[in-house]
C-alpha cells in the first residue's frame, strides 16, 4: 500500500460514514456551519491572517479555512440525497448503470463542494484586499 493510499484511506472511510449516517450528517453539518462562522468571525476582526503566515502554517491554516464548508456541503448533499439501499446488492443487465449513476452522483457532490469550499476562501481573500 503507496503512503498516498495509507492517507486517503480514513478520508474514504469517513465519507463513506457521512454516506450512511444520517444524525451523524447532521452533527457534521452543525460544526462545519459553526466553524466556518468562526472563521469568518476571526477573519473579520484580522484580516491579514491568511497572508502573514510562514511556510507550512500557511498550509495548515488554508486547509482549516477550506475543510468546513467543504464538509458541510458534503453532508448536506448527503441528507438530500440519500444512496438508494435498496440496489446495493443488484445484479443483472442494469446493475452497471445503476452503479454509474451512483458513482456520477458523489463525482457531482465532491465537486460541489470543493467549488463551495473554493469559493468561501475566495471570498475571504477578497474580503481581506478590501479591508
Amino acid at each position: 500500500m503507496s503512503l498516498i493510499e495509507r492517507l486517503l484511506d480514513p478520508v474514504l472511510l469517513s465519507l463513506r460514514v457521512l454516506e450512511t449516517g444520517c444524525r451523524k450528517s447532521v452533527w457534521v453539518a452543525a460544526g462545519g456551519i459553526l466553524s466556518t462562522v468562526a472563521i469568518w468571525a476571526f477573519h473579520v476582526t484580522h484580516t491579514q491572517f491568511l497572508s502573514r503566515l510562514p511556510g507550512i502554517l500557511s498550509k495548515i491554516i488554508l486547509l482549516a479555512v477550506l475543510v468546513p464548508p467543504f464538509l458541510v456541503v458534503l453532508s448536506l448533499a448527503y441528507l438530500l440525497f440519500p444512496n438508494d439501499s435498496s440496489f446495493n446488492s443488484s445484479s443483472g443487465p442494469m446493475s452497471s448503470y445503476i452503479q454509474r449513476q451512483r458513482d456520477d452522483k458523489r463525482w457531482k457532490i465532491m465537486i460541489l463542494s470543493g467549488l463551495v469550499a473554493t469559493a468561501n476562501l475566495f471570498c475571504m481573500v477578497l474580503f481581506a484586499a478590501r479591508g
